[in-house]
């Protein structure tokens, strides 16, 4: 009676591995944003054709995309509260040598994404969805910049 039991499967399945992960708090970012790219995968093949790999590619990166960006969002809430974050150990996030290597990774979850959305053969809003891939996505991180730049005048 489920619709989308394959779907369905993989997100229960990856959301409960994500806790598992989060509760013995794993650091391996591969590995832990990589359940969110999963269970986001089979959302994005909703059906088996042609496109199936790239459509995968593309909701696998964007999902541990996601992931990292929230793991991000919340480091300083999770340090005060003492909750998990991927990020914890990375010491200053913002600092000069840790936010390249963030950024890094991050631009390299949404070329693999990028690359994958465009080899799709997307004819209607396509540049809409361009615009969303390569700027859009930016919007939060360049948020959280501009929310740690404030931070830093007011101390």
């Amino acid at each position: 009676s489920v619709r989308y039991p394959r779907q369905t499967h993989a997100v229960e399945k990856n959301i409960r591995l994500l806790h598992e992960a989060e509760r013995k708090e794993r650091r391996d970012i591969d590995y832990v944003s990589g359940l969110t790219g999963h269970f986001l995968e089979e959302i994005f093949v909703w059906k088996k054709d042609a496109w199936e790999e790239d459509l995968r590619v593309m909701g696998f990166f964007m999902g541990k995309f996601i992931y990292l960006m929230d793991a991000l969002e919340d480091i300083e809430k999770d340090r005060k509260n003492g909750n998990y974050n991927l990020f914890s150990e990375y010491g200053k996030v913002w600092g000069t040598q840790q936010e390249e290597k963030i950024r890094a990774i991050l631009m390299d979850m949404m070329t693999q994404a990028s690359r994958a959305f465009e080899r799709l053969p997307v004819l209607e809003n396509a540049e809409i969805l361009r615009n969303i891939l390569y700027s859009g996505v930016w919007s939060k991180y360049e948020y959280l910049q501009l929310k740690k730049k404030k931070r830093r005048k007011t101390r």
